[in-house]
């Protein structure tokens, strides 16, 4: 389960380090809908799945599709995002795809509850992502980075410390990853992880 807590904290410490690197939130829903035809790719190697033309052109039209929507839907006048910001970002969904795979392999592949599974994948999560904190902080040159070193946090106010900045809606938006976590494993579980990248395009609406 460490492997799988590593690809997933990988993930989502570079997707940060893409906003970080000035990355608008538009374009990182665009590139994050690469995730979908990816995941029906490595799956043909990971679980020898094959899909018909039928399905691969559905698959491509849906992807297509959001990318167009959330095109449209973007401002023209952001400013231009730069070769790293998309490049983190781009490692963000590979590293989550391949978590994601992984983790659906491993709970298939074993008889025990799911919430056992789960809470197994996250005290492996914990462990990466306090890791996390401490590599991030040391490989950035940004002091907003590194929890230790004291940051602007509104109002000239400068402080230190993991949860500076926290507010109700921070912890609105961790209750919403969380259970969308547990909710996206256990469709992983009982479906597919191409099949929960999918629905997930349901939040477009």
């Amino acid at each position: 389960c460490l492997p799988v807590a590593v690809c997933f904290s990988l993930g989502q410490s570079l997707q940060i380090k893409a906003y970080g690197l000035g990355i608008s939130a538009s374009i990182n829903t665009v590139l994050g809908y690469f995730y979908m035809p990816l995941s029906a790719i490595l799956s043909r190697w990971v679980f020898n799945r094959a899909y018909g033309s039928l399905e691969w052109l559905a698959l491509l039209l849906l992807s297509m599709s959001a990318v167009l929507f959330c095109e449209l839907k973007s401002s023209r006048t952001e400013s231009s995002t730069s070769s790293a910001a998309v490049a983190c970002c781009l490692g963000s969904v590979v590293t989550s795809c391949m978590g994601s795979l992984a983790c659906e392999k491993i709970m298939k592949s074993r008889s025990k509850p799911f919430y056992t599974q789960k809470v197994h994948l996250e005290v492996g999560g914990l462990v990466t992502a306090v890791s996390m904190l401490f590599v991030v902080g040391l490989v950035s040159s940004r002091d907003a980075d590194a929890f230790w070193k004291k940051r602007d946090v509104g109002d000239g106010s400068m402080e230190a410390g993991i949860f500076v900045g926290w507010d109700y809606r921070t912890l609105a938006a961790f209750l919403a990853a969380l259970l969308q976590s547990w909710l996206g494993g256990l469709v992983s579980k009982r479906l597919s992880t191409v099949v929960r990248s999918v629905a997930q395009c349901m939040s477009l609406l």
